[in-house]
């Protein structure tokens, strides 16, 4: 009867091993993608003050597209929101050293005021390329 694992021993994951968005509670998100499907398609990143840059990852298709409004009235290119499934944003943000922030439905987050310069090919301020 002493032959398996304590029940908790399973949910546990690997030492040393990265969380997933899983994690998060979420198997797919919309994330915001510049100049979609083409050879500079890049990803909008978000840096907040004394955090990390994530991707953000929102929950309704509908939210994205409205932020998506809000970043072209602030000057930016236009960014399509695309669904990602976890295992992407997983492997994409582990590869850039970017965190995953999850937009919950019904909440807007606030588009910076001005473009900053991230670390994008060709100085792209907010964008990742995958």
């Amino acid at each position: 009867a002493g032959s398996q694992p304590p029940p908790w021993a399973a949910s546990q994951p690997p030492p040393g091993s990265q969380p997933s968005p899983t994690a998060h509670g979420f198997e797919a998100a919309w994330v915001m993608v510049f100049n979609a499907g083409k050879h500079n398609e890049g990803v909008y990143t978000h840096t907040l003050q004394d955090q990390g840059t994530s991707i953000l990852a929102f929950e309704c298709p509908d939210d994205a597209n409205r932020f998506g409004q809000l970043l072209l009235n602030k000057g930016f290119d236009a960014a399509t929101p695309l669904k990602w499934s976890a295992d992407r944003m997983a492997m994409f943000c582990r590869r850039a050293g970017l965190e995953v922030s999850m937009v919950p439905r019904g909440t807007q987050p606030t588009p910076p005021s001005e473009r900053q310069h991230g670390t994008g090919k060709s100085g792209d301020p907010e964008r990742r390329y995958p």
